[in-house]
């Protein structure tokens, strides 16, 4: 897909976002449409504007629940948006968030609307197993079975290995074209560019004590919306702060960790890779205009947006050339960045 520019300035005119949780800890017993109500809910609650002037809720979403299949939907009821404003989900992997931001954006350029709450949640805790096809062949039988003697030899046709499940998590990690999860790309890259396991890991220790400083400085809670989670008591209290920030992380603890995806030399372990969490934001968007119109401050102004595909086996090069489009089309270059944040 081609680099986008927008004719009048559109705008991101409010915006929070729930803490990070790690998978499987505080927002375990959540579903994306849960967590993705909370978040719309408080970003509505804080401009003050009525749902109603909503032109449509766009939602990014990796893995939405099956029974949840347009969650963007089911986000936008829970949450208050009234049944006439419509709801979609867009999906492209990782940059799913991006997505749902860049396709109102595009909506916004071409007039077919004006204001859109924009989304993206996920809720990696609950990512199901799923029976392997010797299960599903299994319940087949067993249900197919009619006599007595027809469904004793059905069970008796049960093995073992039919309890090993396949891990969703993992599979939708990996990319099908190339049969590589996506540690192992990364492995790919450290390789073509040289990168030490030294080099990662001070890396990573320096994004632990930046989301360090920016918690212990304020910063963070101001973008930040504590949530109780879903089933907790209220003497538990409410999720704070991003749960994966290690306060005592070091270069000795983290170089004491084994890689995690090729053994023995690898580069990528459990410490210096992005951790797998569970987490919700929202914003508004709109153009310029319509802000003041509405009496909203501007957060930040989009300036262009890109995508661009790339080798499947070296996946984390995408940012690398879609950012090469998106600065041409705004006229600035990596000098004029005061913040890079990419994710």
């Amino acid at each position: 897909m081609s680099s986008t520019r927008a004719a009048e300035p559109i705008v991101i005119a409010a915006g929070i976002r729930l803490p990070q949780a790690r998978a499987g800890g505080a927002f375990a017993r959540e579903d994306a449409g849960h967590l993705g109500a909370a978040v719309v809910r408080e970003c509505l609650s804080r401009s003050g504007l009525d749902p109603a002037l909503l032109s449509e809720v766009v939602v990014g979403c990796v893995g939405p629940p099956h029974d949840q299949a347009n969650v963007a939907r089911v986000i936008a009821l829970r949450a208050g948006v009234p049944r006439s404003v419509p709801a979609h989900t867009v999906a492209r992997n990782c940059a799913s968030g991006m997505e749902a931001v860049s396709t109102a954006a595009t909506a916004l350029s071409a007039g077919r609307g004006d204001l859109y709450l924009v989304a993206g949640v996920e809720v990696m805790s609950a990512y199901p197993l799923v029976y392997n096809h010797l299960a599903v062949g299994f319940f087949g039988r067993l249900m197919r079975a009619r006599a007595p003697l027809e469904k004793l030899a059905a069970f008796a046709s049960f093995r073992p290995a039919m309890l090993a499940p396949r891990i969703t998590l993992s599979e939708g990690l990996t990319d099908p074209t190339v049969g590589l999860i996506m540690g192992s790309t990364a492995e790919n890259l450290a390789r073509d560019f040289g990168i030490t396991r030294a080099q990662a890991d001070r890396f990573a220790l320096e994004s632990h004590q930046r989301a360090k400083a920016a918690r212990d400085s304020g910063r963070l809670a101001r973008e930040i919306h504590a949530h109780l989670p879903l089933g907790a008591k209220p003497q538990q209290g409410a999720l704070l702060h991003d749960d994966g920030i290690r306060d005592d992380q070091s270069l000795e603890a983290l170089g004491k960790l084994k890689p995690y995806f090729e053994k023995p030399d690898g580069i990528v372990t459990v410490g210096n890779a992005c951790g797998i969490t569970d987490g919700a934001c929202a914003m508004l968007v709109t153009t310029a205009s319509r802000a003041r119109e509405l009496g909203l401050a501007p957060l930040a102004t989009i300036r262009a947006w890109a995508f661009s595909g790339c080798d499947p086996a070296r996946m984390g090069l995408g940012p690398v050339y879609s950012s090469a489009k998106a600065l041409r089309d705004s006229g600035c270059t990596l000098a004029d960045m005061d913040v890079i944040e990419i994710y």
